[in-house]
């Protein structure tokens, strides 16, 4: 039934299960075409950029110390686990976001605080002062100085990786997941290579990439740090970083708009959705015949980036002909899949 199965992706999920019920609620909701609640989706939006806020500090505080041979502070851990259901607490009523009747009850003062948090939790797990003063970095230089004071966990790790000359490795000619047209990406979805398409995707006849990294890209400092690095290691890790320091701001200009009056957002063709998850774009499409779901699709940004000449494929090939030797090639590996996708579980093996 229609009703159980945004509940069923919640249980399915563990891995940025608010964006993965957040794709399917909008989907399915496309469907059947009802009116969209304009501020409910707001909400929603809101707790898929707290997510990506979670596990973006996730990733810095548990990953980088172990990949890069730091020192561990899990101090903040509590505090980065509290931020989205605080989030959600301030938001909806206590039955929760993700159901067909969701309401909002927003506590505005509790909202303004928890945005006050987790711009707090960013500057001391990344920047060591103001976020706009760390925004207003210009080029590898000011990169450097800003890393080698080493005032924070994402600082430490960026000297290691200035400081090896690791910068420009597992660079990767595949290039960023353009937008999708509604009307294409449904037809891939449902001809007959529709799960070849699912399980090996390409768009425009090419693998593509989306993660942090092509969500950021065109920032002025990605940019720079492109110019002398191309799509390696430090330019990839310091997209994760500018992603971050921006969300706060976007999501306060996000929580500007529940006072707006908007028109409804046009409708997709079918029940199609797309969601910019932690890790890349998430993609879920369903059919919905009498109140009944008659076919489902998930596209995630695994496929994409996991594809056998995708973007990880790519830059690992590139990489082992730059490691200087089998234990470097391992570590790097590591590394460099952390930066592309740190979510998904993997094995490596090096012959």
């Amino acid at each position: 039934p229609f009703d159980q199965v945004g509940q069923e992706i919640s249980l399915l999920y563990n891995v940025c299960a608010t964006a993965q019920t957040h794709a399917s609620l909008l989907a399915l909701n496309r469907a059947i075409a009802p009116p969209l609640n304009q501020q409910v989706e707001i909400g929603r939006a809101l707790l898929v950029f707290t997510e990506t806020v979670r596990e973006h500090l996730y990733r810095i505080c548990i990953d980088w110390p172990e990949l890069f041979n730091i020192p561990q502070d899990h101090k903040a851990l509590p505090s980065i686990t509290q931020i989205l259901p605080a989030m959600s607490n301030g938001l909806f009523d206590p039955a929760g976001a993700f159901h067909t009747h969701s309401k909002l009850v927003i506590n505005h003062s509790a909202l303004q605080m928890l945005f006050d948090d987790i711009e707090t939790l960013i500057e001391q797990q990344v920047c060591g002062g103001p976020l706009q003063q760390w925004l207003s970095m210009k080029d590898v230089d000011e990169v450097a100085a800003w890393a080698a004071k080493r005032q924070t966990l994402a600082a430490c790790a960026i000297d290691r990786v200035i400081q090896q000359a690791w910068s420009g490795y597992g660079q990767s000619p595949v290039t960023a997941l353009p937008a999708m047209q509604a009307e294409e990406l449904i037809r891939q979805l449902v001809n007959d290579n529709a799960n070849d398409f699912i399980q090996f995707p390409v768009w425009l006849g090419e693998p593509r990439e989306t993660s942090s990294f092509t969500r950021q890209h065109f920032h002025h400092l990605i940019q720079s740090l492109m110019a002398e690095f191309g799509n390696g290691l430090l330019s990839r890790m310091m997209a994760r970083l500018v992603e971050l320091v921006l969300l706060p701001s976007r999501m306060e200009a996000l929580a500007a708009r529940f006072d707006a009056d908007e028109r409804q957002r046009p409708q997709a063709d079918g029940g199609l959705a797309q969601v910019e998850a932690a890790r890349g774009r998430l993609v879920h499409f369903t059919r919905v015949e009498n109140n009944r779901v008659t076919d489902y699709r998930i596209l995630a940004p695994t496929e994409w980036n996991f594809h056998p000449q995708g973007v990880m494929a790519r830059s690992l090939q590139q990489l082992m002909q730059e490691a200087e030797n089998h234990q470097q090639l391992e570590r790097l590996s590591k590394c460099l899949i952390n930066a592309i996708d740190p979510c998904v579980g993997y094995q490596l093996d090096i012959n």
